[in-house]
């Protein structure tokens, strides 16, 4: 239950990030993407580190990065309606399986 959990979490780290990968614009200038892009770097390593450590602080830690990244490119005007979906899947995600 818990690795298919896990591969969840990465997979939606990756569906977060996916947007801001395929940008084909250099974001340099552009403050709020190298805002959403630096955040989106630690969204990645709290996910690394949930994957190798699942703990409840691990997957708060997780949650905490990837609502960083979501309220970052709302506030932008890079929210989409994917991403909206998605937000209400990690609000219910529930770190106490790892307890």
């Amino acid at each position: 239950m818990k690795v298919k959990f896990i591969l969840f979490v990465a997979a939606l780290a990756l569906v977060s990030i996916a947007c801001e990968e395929e940008e084909t614009t250099n974001v340099s200038g552009d403050n709020c993407l190298d805002e959403v892009e630096n955040l989106s770097n630690i969204l990645l390593e709290k996910t690394s580190a949930l994957s190798s450590n699942q703990t409840v602080a691990n997957c708060q830690a997780y949650k905490t990065a990837w609502f960083n990244v979501y309220n970052k490119m709302k506030s932008c005007g890079y929210a989409t309606t994917e991403l909206d979906q998605t937000k209400t899947v990690v609000e219910e995600m529930d770190c106490s399986v790892f307890d």
